[in-house]
Order: C-alpha cells, then sequence, then structure tokens
C-alpha cells in the first residue's frame, strides 16, 4: 500500500529548462503574432542519438503530420469516457498531471475535451528528458492551461515539490500514455502507478493509462487481478476500451496504434 505524503505549502527550488533557441528570430516573431495553434514541428527528435540524420526528419514529419489526428483521436477517447468522467467534469476547474508526458501528445485533445463542456483544465506535464520539455514549452506557448516541467516522474518526493501539485491529493486525473511496464524501465513506471500516481490523487480520482499491443494491456490486467504492487488494494478497475480507429505509427520498427488499449482506474 503506497504512503501519503505530508501536505506542504514549501516547495523544492526548481530550475526550468532553457527553451530551444529559434534561429530565424523574424519567422519567431511572425509566430507570436499569430493566433493559429502553435507548430509542431517535434524538435525532441533530434536528440534520438540513436537515429542518424535522414531517420531523424522522417520521423519529425510522421508526427508532425499525424499531430492534428491524434488530437481529434485523443478528445474522442475522453468523449467515450464521458459516462465514468461525468462527476470529475462536473466541477468548473480541473486538476491533470501526466507522468512521463513527453511532448504532450494529450494536452490539445484533451484541452478541446474540456472547453466543449465548459471546464477549465489545469494540466501539468512531467518527464525526465530536458529535450523534450523544452521543446514541448515552444510548442504549446501560445496555449494557456499548462505547465512542463523535467523532473523525474516516477519519484513521489520529486514530483510533489513541484508549485502545481505542491499538495497531495488534489488531483483529479493522472495520465500515463504508452508506458513501459513491462521493458527496461519498467520498475520506474510502476513507481509512477503505485507510489506518485496515488499521492497526487484525490479519493476517487482517475488514472487513464494506454498501450499500444494488446500484449502489455494483457499483462497490465493480470497483474491488477492477482493484487502485484498493491494495484487492487489502491485502485478500482473502472473501465478498458480498444479504440478500433487509433492512429497508427511505424516509427519503432513495427505499427504501433496510438492509445489502442484503453484503462481507466479509480483511487480508493
Amino acid at each position: 500500500m503506497y504512503k501519503r505524503l505530508a501536505s506542504s505549502s514549501k516547495s523544492l527550488p526548481l530550475k526550468r529548462p532553457e527553451p530551444i533557441v529559434v534561429k530565424d528570430r523574424d519567422e519567431e516573431k511572425e509566430f507570436k503574432r499569430s493566433k493559429a495553434k502553435p507548430t509542431r514541428d517535434f524538435s525532441f527528435v533530434d536528440g534520438f542519438d540513436h537515429y542518424n540524420h535522414r531517420q531523424k526528419a522522417q520521423v519529425r514529419k510522421i508526427f508532425s503530420d499525424l499531430a492534428p489526428k491524434i488530437d481529434k483521436q485523443i478528445e474522442g477517447i475522453y468523449t467515450g469516457l464521458d459516462g465514468h468522467l461525468r462527476e470529475m467534469m462536473s466541477q468548473p476547474r480541473i486538476n491533470v498531471v501526466s507522468l512521463a508526458s513527453g511532448e504532450g501528445q494529450e494536452f490539445p485533445g484533451l484541452l478541446s475535451y474540456c472547453e466543449k463542456r465548459g471546464v477549465d483544465l489545469n494540466y501539468v506535464g512531467i518527464d525526465n528528458q530536458d529535450l523534450v520539455i523544452s521543446d514541448t514549452i515552444i510548442q504549446f506557448k501560445q496555449y494557456g492551461n499548462h505547465t512542463f516541467y523535467a523532473t523525474d516522474a516516477s519519484s513521489a518526493k520529486a514530483v510533489c515539490a513541484l508549485p502545481e501539485v505542491a499538495d497531495p491529493g488534489k488531483t483529479d486525473m493522472v495520465i500515463m500514455r504508452h508506458p513501459e511496464m513491462f521493458g527496461p524501465y519498467g520498475s520506474s513506471f510502476m513507481k509512477m502507478l503505485t507510489e506518485v500516481a496515488p499521492n497526487l490523487l484525490k479519493k476517487g480520482g482517475f488514472v487513464n493509462i494506454s498501450f499500444y499491443f494488446k500484449q502489455e494491456h494483457d499483462n497490465f490486467v493480470e497483474l491488477f487481478k492477482a493484487n502485484k504492487y498493491g494495484l487492487k488494494s489502491t485502485f478500482k478497475f473502472v473501465s478498458r476500451k480498444v479504440n478500433k480507429n487509433g492512429v497508427t505509427l511505424e516509427t519503432m520498427g513495427r505499427p504501433q496504434t496510438v492509445d489502442h488499449y484503453q484503462i481507466l482506474l479509480k483511487l480508493k
């Protein structure tokens, strides 16, 4: 069973990552004047050392081309969960934290979902990749409603020290998109779920988890049923769905359907 951290008004000092420098200043000024949505050029791909220059360019184009489709898909996913999220969405404002948020792909779609229901969204994305967070801050700088931090998302102490989540137990929903729970970093992702999320969430708050592959989904369901890591003691299993119309990527050697398998948990 997780241990709830004490509430505190004091926050540890946090150094925000320096933003990526935009080389063309005229283009940057024009961008600031524009009311269009932020460009989605996914500069973080430049940090993928295992890709050559041509591969990086291809991956950036794939992400950029698919971004609008993914935004629409994310909005549709939460629309499909309306029945379960009705009480949460009856509030004038909801607090959402994305653990290992990466480039925050779910933010625009989630924001659109909330805006159509007249709900103010306070979104916090947390990831340990400085370059990814720096790029994400630039991508979404024309939006309000969000903050991104580069820190260890698997540490309850580090996460709960951030200003936006300094008082544990105030978060309505935690998002974990494509956690590699059964890969080399599985222990870190399991800490996010079993230690960080319960400290962030208010009682009855949700954890929304998505997986690329059926085997990942099935493995997690079996873990939950067996109450491994105290999952069944901590959470109620609310729903699981298959997103049959998911956007498919082919950047990792095999096709991956984004947010293909959805699981919704509720903190007891």
